[in-house]
Parts: structure tokens; C-alpha cells; sequence
């Protein structure tokens, strides 16, 4: 495959079933393999994807990112050419869609441990042995400023542009701190702290907490019943805990009203056995809210019956 499409295939990953809820580009290299089988894609010349094993698969995409086809990249600081050229070329021709594979990259470290908890500079610690393990790169090479060498606020920004342009609903979650760092790490995190097969459990949540659809309901109420039943949706202690931070509250309440507006009172559940491939479905109840209409002028009404 081509690198366009490479993030053809993740730009329909992404999108495929969107409603008017924000998209999360939460993603994991086994999520993309497994996406290019279900859509068996063409890999070589007439070669598609269920031909070939995850490892050759996942060797095409990772060689996309190599400065050098026969040897790789050395370490981290070929990666950053090759991706700093990647941007370049995606930016000049306006086809910003081609830098969906940048971030899905610096987001995979982060999706791959599902009780992940980063502070500031330790991102580091986990990008370079998945970039060494996965063959980004041949040597692992400390750095503290990946982020900032390849401008990945101007990622963002290209890629939100990009976004408004085609009413596609995505938003990064860029921000600066208040003595005004660009707050990279924060931005990726945003984007992989809730997996897909967690945001549709939210309805669980919901339900437990004996919410019903389409009714007034105050963030405070919507943050209690997440505090209470977290665990039923599949979250770990440790990610709760980060997810109710300082740093993250405004995120996961901006969440939690995403989700619950556009909830329209079902619990049925959809997971994909990862081993087998299929779908098992878990079907649950649907609630509607229940209006009741009062008239207060007994006597009035009374007379009106009796005339």
C-alpha cells in the first residue's frame, strides 16, 4: 500500500460510522491490521490483506515511516525527517488528510496500555521502545522534544482546518498552559485515554445511574454517575483516577455530555472478538422519559364535562 492509502484506511477508520458525536482518534497498531483485514484492502499488486499475516501488514505500514527503504530509520532523529517531510508534502498539496498517520502513530504508545498513566516528559518513555519494538526505528535515542521538532501544534491545527472544511465532527484538544508551553502530551492523551468499545458503554453508565434520554440533565449529575459506576463500563482504578484530575475534569465532562446527548436510550452493546472476528451483540433495555400533563382548574374542567 501506498502512504495516501494508509490514511485513506485510517481516515475511514475513524469516520466510517460518525453521527454528530466528536470522534476520538483513539487507535492501536492491532486495531489498524485488523481494520485493513475486515476491509481487505489491496496490499500488493492483486494481493489483498486476509491473504497475508499481521506481521507483513503491519511491516508495509511501519516502512512508511522510513527514511530509508532498505535500511529503516537509525533512530528517532530519521523518523523526525521522514515525518517532517511527510507533513511538508501533505501541507503543500493541501491534502491534509495525509496527516492522519502521523498522529495515529504518536497516539498508538499511549492506546496500547489501556492503564497508562502519563505525566509531562514520560511519554517519552513509552514512545521510543514502541517506535524500537514495532521497527520505527532501529536504536532507541533519548529525546525530550520530539513533539516540538515536528511542530505537532501545527498537526493539529492543519488537521482541524481540515475537519471544519468537510463538517466532519473532530476537534483536537490542543492546549497551552497558563505560563504558555504548548501542552503536546495532553493534546495525544485526549485523544486515547477512551477506546471506542469504552465510549459506547457509557449507556450502561447511564442506565445504572437511572438516567433516562433526551431530559434536562446537569453535568454534576452526569459526572456522579460516572464517579459511582466507572467500573461498569470497563475502567481501571488508575484510569478513573487520571480521567477526574484537574487536568482532564473539563475533558471528561465535555465526554460524558457528548455521549449522553446523543444517547437515545438503549443499552446494547457491540464488541468484536478479536481472535474469532465476530460481532457479539448484547441487546439491553431502551428508557424514554415520561411526560405527565396536569390540568389544576378542577372546577373549571368540571363544568366543562357537565355542559
Amino acid at each position: 500500500m501506498t502512504y495516501d492509502s494508509w490514511n485513506d484506511l485510517i481516515f475511514k477508520y475513524y469516520f466510517r460510522n460518525t453521527s454528530e458525536s466528536k470522534v476520538i482518534f483513539h487507535i492501536t497498531l492491532q486495531d489498524l491490521i485488523d481494520f485493513a483485514k475486515e476491509e481487505n484492502v489491496e496490499i500488493a499488486k492483486d494481493k489483498f490483506a486476509t491473504e497475508f499475516p499481521d506481521e507483513f501488514i503491519r511491516r508495509d505500514f511501519v516502512s512508511k515511516f522510513w527514511i530509508d527503504l532498505k535500511t529503516g530509520n537509525g533512530n528517532i532523529d530519521d523518523l523526525q525527517s521522514k515525518i517532517i517531510r511527510l507533513k511538508e508534502q501533505a501541507v503543500s498539496s493541501n491534502n491534509y488528510k495525509n496527516l492522519l498517520a502521523i498522529v495515529a502513530v504518536l497516539i498508538m504508545p499511549i492506546c496500547e496500555n489501556d492503564d497508562l498513566e502519563l505525566h509531562g516528559n514520560n511519554y517519552y518513555g513509552h514512545l521510543l521502545p514502541f517506535l524500537k519494538a514495532n521497527q520505527f526505528v532501529n536504536k532507541e535515542k533519548k529525546t525530550s522534544n520530539f513533539l516540538g521538532a515536528i511542530k505537532l501544534d501545527d498537526i493539529w491545527n492543519y488537521i482541524d482546518q481540515w475537519a471544519a472544511e468537510n463538517n466532519l465532527p473532530f476537534k483536537s484538544s490542543l492546549t497551552v498552559s497558563e505560563n504558555g508551553a504548548i501542552r503536546y502530551v495532553n493534546s495525544l492523551m485526549k485523544e486515547s485515554l477512551l477506546s471506542p468499545s469504552k465510549l459506547q458503554k457509557f449507556c450502561i453508565l447511564f442506565d445504572k445511574g437511572g438516567l433516562v434520554p433526551r431530559v434536562n440533565i446537569e453535568d454534576e449529575r452526569l459526572m456522579s454517575a460516572f464517579k459511582t459506576y466507572y467500573a461498569s463500563i470497563g475502567l481501571s482504578q488508575t484510569k478513573f483516577k487520571q480521567l477526574t484530575k484537574k487536568d482532564f475534569k473539563d475533558y471528561i465532562v465535555s465526554v460524558l455530555r457528548n455521549e449522553y446527548d446523543n444517547w437515545d436510550g438503549t443499552t446494547k452493546i457491540k464488541e468484536k472478538d478479536r481472535k474469532t472476528g465476530r460481532v457479539k451483540e448484547e441487546a439491553g433495555n431502551t428508557y424514554y422519559p415520561l411526560y405527565l400533563q396536569m390540568d389544576y382548574n378542577v372546577q373549571n374542567r368540571l363544568k366543562e364535562l357537565v355542559a
